[in-house]
């Protein structure tokens, strides 16, 4: 031991102030906080991705953005319907594509529509559904019915209007859910959106050419 005369300081304890006594004190508070929240977390029931807890909202918002990230399976494989199947030249494949992103640039009016009139008592949630009926509806019809460049336009119109207003739907939660919340978890509500989507890209180069020359452009033939 270092003996003490009178009401002398040790040496080695003259750089211990009470500033630095404080900072341990709040280092300490803060770790116990974060414990905390780390437990209530884990207590919810639902696995984790980016920080964010997987809950049916979240996964909804996950999957559509998943979807806008693989379509390009579906984009190569209607190339390829339009120009070998339907025999189209470019500037009527050009025409097709021009009325396809005709419902992006509305996109303000789906936000209008989902906030003022609700379906079944949920402006979010029904349209999210419907517009997931809407783009099932869509490729179906490519799929197994159409055979002439306008059911073909029609049917892409359909499909694009379906993810635009899923887009939009998405969006508007995205922003509920990061209102009011620290800034590390918006971001990480941002990161689940733009992973998914990164998610669905990889998958989309992966796949798009394999499936298209195994199983072909339509069902019908």
């Amino acid at each position: 031991m270092v003996p003490t005369v009178g009401n002398i300081v040790p040496r080695y304890q003259v750089g211990c102030t009470k500033a630095d006594t404080s900072k341990r004190y709040l280092e300490g508070w803060h770790k116990k906080q974060s414990s905390t929240d780390d437990v209530r977390k884990s207590k919810s029931g639902y696995f984790t991705a980016f920080g964010v807890d997987l809950s049916p909202d979240n996964m909804a918002v996950a999957i559509v953005y998943f979807v806008q990230g693989v379509l390009g399976l579906a984009r190569l494989a209607v190339s390829f319907y339009l120009k070998d199947d339907l025999h189209l030249d470019p500037a009527e494949t050009a025409v097709i594509s021009g009325f396809s992103s005709l419902p992006w640039l509305i996109k303000p009016i789906y936000g209008f529509i989902s906030d003022s009139i609700p379906l079944y008592g949920y402006r979010r949630r029904s349209y999210l559904i419907l517009s997931g009926f809407l783009g099932t509806l869509s490729w179906s019809l490519m799929a197994t019915v159409v055979n002439s460049k306008y059911g073909a336009g029609f049917s892409i119109l359909l499909g694009s209007l379906s993810v635009a207003f899923s887009d939009v739907v998405v969006d508007s939660m995205v922003v509920e859910r990061a209102r009011g919340e620290s800034q590390s978890t918006s971001g990480s509500l941002q990161s689940l959106c733009w992973g998914s989507s990164a998610f669905g890209g990889i998958v989309s180069a992966y796949f798009s050419g394999s499936l298209v020359d195994a199983y072909g452009v339509s069902s019908c033939k």
